[in-house]
């Protein structure tokens, strides 16, 4: 080829302004130009030697009337209504101060700011390049609209940073800000905590899913509404949470997290209320630990000693807890429920035998599809899952609430009408939430080999 051609870099300033203004959300450059508005000012002399004004100031402003400076910035900046936190917009335009700027060797500054009104809030940029044309100072000014940029800009931030079913802090966000914290304030004490929902898998298994959900909503809420002061609060995966406490001292986080434990968590979903109660670990800055990793470690000891000893509560961390057999916590409650002989059933020790939690052999040896459909079937009432034969027996000896663990044979009736043979066991206990309650083992006699 004999003809050769060049790359202006007029010509690659408009193709990468035009680009720009594609990336803003714009759609054609011409579009961009007569939504944004732009003028050259000598600042020295302090006047507007020509301007060009966005569609929307245009019904404000006359820019043939525009030529003093001063006078325009000061309009302008008494026009928009600054959101708050914003730097102050008038102190960047003054003239003077654009002027050090430039004396200082900058030759382009900008600044982001929020404006509008109380209903319609707008994401701004202004933007000015500064040059000398012989002794005076002179500038370009440009300010566009970025609102969707911003809001596209913000909205994947905070899905990289945030839960989305929770909207609080994931993993690696906590992780991130907890280390910086640390690091910014090395001598500040703080305390660190994991929360674990008790029993979360009989959210899932017994109500469904969306339950489980609610539950971690609940959940979520309730730390935000009673740490939400000075705290850092995530969700570090499943059921379990992790929360900073800022500046307090280890007896005053102590404190605050056994009033909150003590508190009612249970939560209503469609209609329904849910019990809710968790299980806290603690550990503390720099009395017990230096670091992130450190924190969580020495925390999540301590959240499996309360989880293996008495759920519900809340134990700081001790070194003594690290001697602690751990085997136990590679087992969740839906292995060994359902490696365990039989049915197990727990239920409230009242008229009703009103049933609190059933394992998954529960409603298969009552012919059911599922848990929901046998509590419709027996109307919450494990008395009504006997058969009518034995039934005012079995209603007499649970009435008597004696604490002993109890042997006994009866019959059961199936959904689908079928009389079966079963032995069984119970005890009562008393628990903090729901009272007296009985746990019991169910075992079908045809199922026994002796």
């Amino acid at each position: 080829m004999d003809k050769q051609y060049k790359i202006s870099n007029s010509d690659l300033y408009l193709m990468t302004a035009r680009s720009f203004a594609g990336y803003l959300g714009y759609p054609s450059f011409r579009k961009y130009l007569h939504m944004s508005t732009y003028f050259f000012a000598n600042l020295t002399e302090n006047e507007i030697q020509e301007c060009h004004l966005s569609q929307f100031l245009r019904s404000i402003f006359n820019d043939s009337q525009i030529k003093d400076y001063d006078a325009f910035a000061k309009k302008l900046t008494k026009y928009w209504i600054y959101q708050k936190n914003d730097e102050n917009i008038a102190s960047f335009l003054d003239r003077d101060n654009l002027m050090e700027f430039q004396s200082l060797g900058e030759s382009f500054v900008s600044i982001d700011f929020s404006c509008g009104s109380k209903t319609n809030i707008y994401r701004k940029k202004l933007a000015v390049q500064l040059f000398k044309q012989e002794e005076d100072v002179v500038a370009i000014f440009l300010i566009i609209d970025i609102t969707d940029l911003y809001a596209q800009t913000t909205d994947m931030r905070k899905r990289a940073d945030f839960d989305s079913l929770t909207d609080i802090y994931n993993r690696h966000a906590t992780e991130r800000l907890v280390t910086s914290y640390l690091k910014e304030y090395p001598n500040e004490p703080c305390a660190l905590f994991i929360l674990d929902v008790d029993n979360f898998k009989t959210f899932n298994d017994r109500y469904g899913h969306k339950v489980g959900d609610a539950a971690l909503v609940s959940a979520s809420n309730a730390l935000k509404g009673f740490f939400a002061r000075e705290s850092i609060i995530g969700r570090n995966g499943g059921d379990e949470f992790i929360v900073l406490l800022k500046g307090r001292k280890p007896a005053v986080a102590e404190e605050e997290i056994n009033r909150f434990i003590n508190e009612d968590h249970s939560f209503e979903f469609e209609g329904n209320t849910y019990n809710c109660t968790f299980s806290i670990g603690f550990s503390t800055y720099p009395e017990q630990a230096t670091n992130y990793a450190s924190l969580v470690e020495c925390a999540d000891n301590a959240m499996y000693y309360v989880k293996m000893h008495q759920r519900a509560t809340v134990a700081k961390f001790d070194v003594g807890m690290l001697s602690q057999k751990r085997t136990m916590l590679g087992f969740n409650l839906g292995e060994i429920l359902e490696g365990i002989p039989g049915a197990i059933v727990v239920c409230k020790a009242d008229d009703k035998q009103e049933i609190l939690f059933g394992s998954e052999y529960l409603f298969n040896l009552f012919e059911c599809g599922s848990m929901d459909d046998l509590l419709e079937f027996c109307d919450d009432s494990f008395f009504n899952l006997i058969h009518e034969c034995d039934r005012e027996r079995i209603m007499a000896r649970f009435a008597k609430k004696e604490e002993k663990v109890r042997y006994g044979e009866f019959n059961i009736i199936t959904k689908t009408g079928k009389k079966k043979s079963m032995r069984g066991l119970r005890r009562l206990v008393h628990h903090p939430k729901y009272g007296d309650i009985y746990y019991l083992n169910m075992i079908d006699n045809d199922e026994i080999i002796e």
